[in-house]
């Protein structure tokens, strides 16, 4: 087990982004999908093809709620 839980820099990375880049956030993570496939595509991140049964995958999937009687307090502005 490591002892050591401190995150390294990595001075190749964040990778800029550009205009129309998708990018998922997660907190104080920002995942930019863009490249991520950009750099699968060419390889530079290996990964493998796999067969994705999404009505399957759905199902144990976590998914918000909404509180239909919280609604009304809702600050739109």
């Amino acid at each position: 087990m490591c002892n050591n839980r401190r995150m390294e820099l990595n001075e190749r990375y964040p990778l800029p982004t550009y205009e129309g880049a998708a990018i998922y956030r997660n907190g104080v993570f920002q995942f930019n999908i863009s490249r991520i496939m950009e750099a699968t595509l060419e390889g530079t991140i290996p990964a493998k093809e796999e067969l994705v049964e999404v009505s399957t995958w759905f199902q144990y999937q976590q998914r918000g709620r909404v509180n239909e009687e919280h609604l009304s307090n809702v600050n739109v502005s």
